[in-house]
């Protein structure tokens, strides 16, 4: 209630203000503060007046004419819909959580439990439900967070893994061969990548959970994305984040420095880290062909000095976030004079004290064949030409092997340009084949996070109506299957064939429509070779260490048949030739030669 102070005192100051309520409310109460008094305890449904007068030192004057009747008619309703910003949550022991933030629908709730008592060192705040706190011993579990009111309640199943602090994934490293990456625990590390150029700029938290956690569970353990969008957003302007938020408070000055901006970003990377996600950042994407697709022209009228500035922010700012590999250029290769340009941000971060591994993303080209810079310590190969990338690919291990890691970091997508099943797993297998440390898998319209709006810039092909519908793509299917079959085998340690010692006849010719690549381990224990086509190949088995158990893999559906006749002596030669059409009537088969 709100009323105005009387004309007259009555010659003496008001001390306060007294209400009446009729009827009498039964078990309420009236906390009046000045000329606003707040009444509680009223019963819905009952009509009720009220009736104000002042107070002084000389007694109560009248009371004012009673007020319009008010019938409260407001039912708390329950809670629904309970959600967390991280679920599931992966934490590290020792290490202090970010908070996780629960949402609901309906009523707003009054207090949370949880069931059973959430890992030592995590605390639920019962009246926010916010989970905070260091956990102090390893395990999963799934514990059910209820947020309830008086009118009910709504539950969640919220799963946490803690990993022993010895299990954290990140930072990555070079293996002591540096033909690969090595994790925290000096484990390889197989890229399976997904190509979402713009989550950080285009998704709202709520959507980037929903793509994080749907990728998580298909395997992907790495994400390439722009720190900074330029164009393919559907915000206003396109360089904002789904809050609004800019990058720069001066978009041709990127010293200008927005820190609400990355402060989503912050949270971003956290989210991935938890989700044992390495984040493949672009810094400033230069653009396609230097086109306003990226920052090529705000990098030149920002200048290298200011350049080295943001640098130094990004440097301050994530050195200490373990799962970044920063990824310089963007679909260009800048010229000698437009090299310095990147060259000042990493200067700049590497003056922070930022550590963390480069990489060059150049005009559709491997890196290895463009600029040199002395800070790229992983090489890139970038071709758009499956199922046919193979010279690419060896080209790359003749290059860097025992020198530096290469990996296969763009090619076709899914839904672009009719690309086929076999073209989209030729740039995964081909990679794993001839040595490299994984690969970048792409899907329209996930890169861009598309929901509708967006025009058929890059010849999509229309099978999907959102980003969401294509989360379950036979391509991320495919992802998976080819990083779990080659992290079952001793994949870090195969050479590929590239004299044909190994792989003898059949193989075909680098400027064929076809051709299979053969890689083996130095000990002779494990044989791959991939197919792109029905041929028959011949191989040498006295290049394996002894009996030779050898199997046909589908790519397409991840099942395994033994090749007949198997296992071989480990004498002579022996032909291969694949058993027919693949399960989504494609040709490329993958034939494993094993050896105890």
């Amino acid at each position: 209630m709100r009323w105005l102070a009387p004309a007259s005192d009555g010659g003496r100051p008001i001390t306060r203000y007294a209400v009446q309520i009729s009827p009498a409310a039964s078990g309420g109460a009236v906390e009046v503060v000045a000329t606003v008094a707040a009444v509680t305890g009223l019963s819905n449904g009952t009509a009720y007046t009220f009736r104000v007068s002042a107070v002084n030192a000389v007694g109560t004057g009248p009371a004012s004419d009673p007020s319009a009747a008010v019938t409260p008619s407001h039912a708390v309703s329950a809670p629904t819909g309970l959600a967390y910003a991280s679920n599931p949550a992966s934490y590290t022991v020792g290490v202090a959580i970010a908070p996780n933030v629960p949402g609901t629908g309906g009523g707003a709730p009054s207090g949370f439990s949880a069931s059973p008592p959430l890992p030592a060192g995590l605390l639920l705040d019962p009246a926010s439900g916010v989970i905070t706190g260091t956990p102090s011993l390893p395990g999963t579990g799934t514990y059910r967070i209820t947020a309830s009111n008086a009118a009910g309640s709504t539950s969640v199943d919220l799963t946490i893994t803690v990993s022993a602090a010895g299990d954290e994934v990140f930072p990555l490293a070079i293996s002591p061969s540096k033909n690969g990456l090595v994790d925290a625990r000096g484990r390889p590390f197989l890229i399976q990548g997904d190509a979402a150029w713009s989550a950080i700029a285009e998704l709202s938290e709520a959507d980037a959970l929903q793509y994080l956690d749907d990728r998580q569970r298909r395997g992907f353990n790495a994400l390439l994305v722009n720190l900074v969008e330029h164009r393919f957003t559907s915000h206003t302007p396109p360089q904002a984040n789904a809050a609004g938020q800019k990058p720069f408070t001066t978009l041709s000055d990127m010293s200008t420095t927005n820190d609400a901006y990355f402060q989503h970003v912050d949270w971003f990377l956290e989210q991935a880290r938890q989700r044992g996600m390495l984040v493949l950042l672009a810094p400033a994407y230069m653009g396609y062909k230097g086109s306003t697709d990226g920052w090529i022209a705000e990098m030149k009228s920002t200048g290298t000095a200011k350049l080295q500035t943001y640098g130094q922010y990004l440097g301050a700012r994530y050195r200490d976030v373990p799962n970044i590999l920063w990824v310089q250029g963007g679909d260009y290769t800048p010229s000698s004079s437009e090299l310095p340009l990147l060259q000042a941000i990493v200067d700049g971060l590497k003056g922070a004290g930022d550590a963390h591994l480069h990489t060059a993303h150049w005009g559709g080209e491997p890196s290895f064949s463009g600029p040199q810079p002395a800070w790229i310590d992983v090489d890139t190969v970038y071709v758009n030409s499956p199922p046919h990338n193979y010279p690419f690919m060896v080209q790359g291990w003749q290059v860097d092997a025992g020198k530096r890691p290469v990996f296969f970091i763009e090619g076709w997508y899914e839904n672009e340009h009719q690309s086929t099943p076999l073209q989209l797993r030729s740039d995964m297998y081909q990679p794993l084949v001839t040595g490299e440390a994984g690969f970048v898998f792409g899907i329209f319209p996930i890169w861009s996070f598309w929901t509708g709006a967006a025009g058929n810039d890059y010849d999509n092909d229309g099978k999907y109506p959102s980003w969401q519908a294509a989360l379950g793509s036979p391509g991320a299917g495919d992802a998976q299957r080819a990083r779990t079959l080659f992290e079952s085998l001793d994949w870090s340690h195969l050479i590929p064939d590239v004299g044909n010692t190994f792989l003898t006849g059949g193989y075909g010719s680098w400027d064929s429509s076809s051709y299979v690549l053969a890689a083996r381990t130095a000990d002779g224990h494990l044989g791959v070779a991939y197919f792109t086509d029905l041929r028959t190949v011949t191989f040498d088995l006295t290049r394996m260490a002894g009996t030779t158990r050898a199997s046909w893999f589908d790519p397409s559906s991840g099942t395994s048949s033994a090749v007949t006749g198997s296992p071989f002596a480990a004498t002579g030669s022996r032909s291969f030739t694949p058993p027919g059409a693949t399960a989504d009537g494609s040709t490329d088969w993958v034939l494993l030669l094993q050896s105890p």
